[in-house]
């Protein structure tokens, strides 16, 4: 279990890290079965490494994966309508943050959405799982 005093708090717009993904991988980041897991890895990723929470936002425990409902709910599944929303959310400026992105974008740039979220299903994912939420502290924790 992590020591929630150390943690740091960025509060980043969960849009403005698919925005990014968009802009990197393209199309793929419409579609709900890659872009959550890999949000989800993100998290993870930078959470493991550098002790930091990207955003408030608690991760849901669904079937498929580990989703965040700002995501689900917000991205639409034309590319067209999410150019047009993507232009009002804002830009990351946060460059520890951009180094993890581009790193993650490159290493699944060519998986399969199942790949992920198989990767995704860690042990945070399987105990959170019966109720529903992933507890943030728990992300990169070994159990």
């Amino acid at each position: 279990m992590r020591n929630n005093n150390k943690l740091k708090q960025l509060n980043l717009n969960p849009l403005s890290i698919a925005k990014f993904l968009y802009e990197k991988l393209g199309e793929r980041a419409i579609e709900q079965a890659f872009i959550q897991p890999l949000i989800y890895l993100v998290y993870s990723e930078i959470l493991k490494k550098e002790n930091i929470l990207l955003f408030k936002e608690e991760f849901r425990a669904w079937e498929s994966s580990p989703i965040l409902e700002s995501i689900f709910w917000h991205l639409p599944d034309e590319e067209k309508t999410l150019r047009k929303l993507l232009r009002e959310v804002e830009d990351l400026d946060n460059s520890l943050v951009i180094k993890h992105l581009e790193r993650i974008s490159k290493k699944y740039r060519k998986s399969e959405a199942c790949d992920l979220q198989f990767e995704a299903k860690n042990e945070a994912w399987q105990k959170a799982y019966k109720n529903g939420f992933i507890k943030s502290t728990e992300i990169g924790a070994r159990i």
